[in-house]
């Protein structure tokens, strides 16, 4: 449409979030929604530029070689550029569905939507090693454990990244266990000591009598403050190596 064509060419083409964004605002669309897969885009066009940038270099290296050569390189390079834009499209999809139906399930008992989850993963995702999309993978998995609500999420959160970078286990995987641990405080202390951290009998028994009295946010603070002196500033500190921020 005419329209179409106009906002392309104030965007640039229509693989840029400025033509995404006019084409929805035409539609009415929720741009809340929509925010995340913008931001996918935006982190696809970046590695595009990425390796546009690098197969320019690969032509300069077989220019010698041959025209043809250069052309199969050049193809090559685009292709795989599309295709990975294309799976992490999907995957950024399925993160968000996956987010969007725990939270549908859990009634948002946690006290955060969805675009305050996002918004938390791309905090998260800037002084880690870690994806938005991994984090997001990460909240869903933290969210079936309703126990943990309010500011417990994010520092539960944290407490999963510093223990994956730690550990070297997905951070999905770290989730679980700090959700675990957290949702039935008095539960999660006995399976914290068998994997060898190490609670007083004053803070066993502080932990049960705080979630015999509905305090459970206070028994978390003491699990809670046990793993941060284990792994705290672990994902940081990972953050901060040569491989960290090639990532």
């Amino acid at each position: 449409s005419l329209q179409r064509q106009v906002a392309a060419a104030e965007a640039g083409g229509t693989a840029t979030r400025a033509y995404q964004e006019s084409i929805a605002r035409l539609r009415g669309a929720n741009m809340d929604v929509l925010r995340p897969y913008l931001d996918q885009l935006d982190e696809a066009n970046r590695k595009t530029e990425e390796v546009r940038n690098k197969t320019e270099a690969m032509v300069g290296a077989f220019r010698g070689i041959g025209s043809k050569l250069v052309g199969i390189a050049t193809g090559f390079a685009a292709a795989f550029s599309f295709k990975k834009f294309i799976d992490e499209t999907v995957a950024a999809q399925n993160e968000q569905a996956q987010l969007a139906a725990v939270l549908k399930s859990t009634g948002e008992s946690a006290g955060w939507s969805a675009d305050q989850l996002n918004k938390m993963a791309r905090g998260f995702a800037n002084n880690s090693v870690f994806s938005a999309g991994q984090i997001n993978q990460a909240q869903t998995r933290l969210l079936s454990y309703t126990g943990i609500v309010g500011e417990q999420f994010p520092r539960a959160m944290q407490a999963a990244a510093d223990m994956s970078a730690r550990m070297g286990i997905d951070i999905t995987s770290a989730a679980e266990q700090i959700g675990r641990a957290l949702d039935v405080p008095s539960e999660g202390l006995t399976a914290l000591t068998k994997q060898g951290f190490r609670f007083t009998e004053a803070q066993k028994e502080l932990v049960k009598q705080f979630e015999e009295t509905g305090r459970v946010a206070e028994a978390q603070n003491i699990i809670l403050s046990s793993v941060e002196s284990s792994y705290g500033g672990a994902a940081e500190a990972a953050r901060g190596t040569l491989g960290g921020a090639l990532k």
